[in-house]
């Protein structure tokens, strides 16, 4: 006797991060001329980037890696929840809500060259643990088609350790420094969903795009260049493909 079980094909993810008020200088894969070029600004800039791309709704796991010979750079996130849509009588509109646990880190070695043109390693290893919830609508369009605008509530706990190798101190002998930080991150997401399937045969292709307008604020009691608020935005692209197999 045969059963039917649907699987997952490969799932190809588009993610595209955009800074709506901030550049990300300390996540761009261009070497630093000097590392006095490394502002207060970048500092904080990168860890929003990477709370934003970590913790955002839309992208349940994904993995990035850079490797650009002055730039070796591995992030990944991934995470567990659950969604519900309630259906509400004498309206054109469903609810939606959603609970979840969002885990990502992210280690990354830059090669930059100091002030004194001598070559600086930076380490940075990144840890995020964040917990969300979900409330919004869900229109639908069609039998193929519907449109879900949602606002997210997160908090986040962030842990940052940073190692500099090569630094000069007054003597001129090269150093290394180590910094071991922390903050707590509050956010405010607005999304718009548009959601799209479609069957042929046995095989069910899914579209989907996240936009996401977010505020984050952050606090830290061990590094004041952390207690930080901005604005950003996300955009991401998804495709999926599943279809049957047999299995004996």
């Amino acid at each position: 006797m045969k059963s039917i079980f649907h699987i997952l094909a490969p799932i190809l993810v588009f993610m595209f991060t955009l800074q709506i008020h901030d550049s990300v200088a300390a996540q761009n894969s261009s070497p630093l001329a000097g590392l006095s070029a490394l502002s207060e600004s970048d500092i904080r800039n990168s860890a929003i980037a990477f709370v934003n791309t970590t913790a955002s709704p839309g992208l349940e796991g994904a993995t990035l890696n850079v490797n650009n010979g002055r730039r070796d750079s591995d992030q990944w996130r991934s995470s567990l929840g659950f969604t519900a849509e309630v259906t509400l009588r004498d309206h054109i509109f469903n609810a939606y809500w959603g609970l979840g646990i969002v885990g990502g880190s992210l280690v990354d070695n830059i090669q930059l060259v100091g002030d004194s043109d001598q070559p600086v390693t930076l380490d940075i290893k990144r840890d995020i643990v964040s917990l969300r919830a979900s409330f919004g609508l869900v229109f639908p369009i069609n039998k193929y088609f519907k449109l879900r605008p949602a606002l997210t509530l997160a908090v986040a706990d962030l842990q940052t350790i940073t190692t500099i190798d090569g630094l000069l101190d007054n003597t001129n002998n090269p150093t290394v420094l180590n910094f071991d930080n922390s903050a707590q991150i509050g956010s405010s997401t607005g999304s718009i969903d548009a959601l799209f399937w479609y069957w042929h045969n046995n095989y069910r292709l899914n579209l989907s795009v996240h936009y996401n307008l977010i505020y984050t604020d952050s606090f830290s009691d061990d590094n004041p260049i952390l207690d930080h608020h901005a604005w950003n935005s996300t955009f991401q692209l998804k495709s999926r493909i599943s279809g049957p197999t047999s299995l004996t």
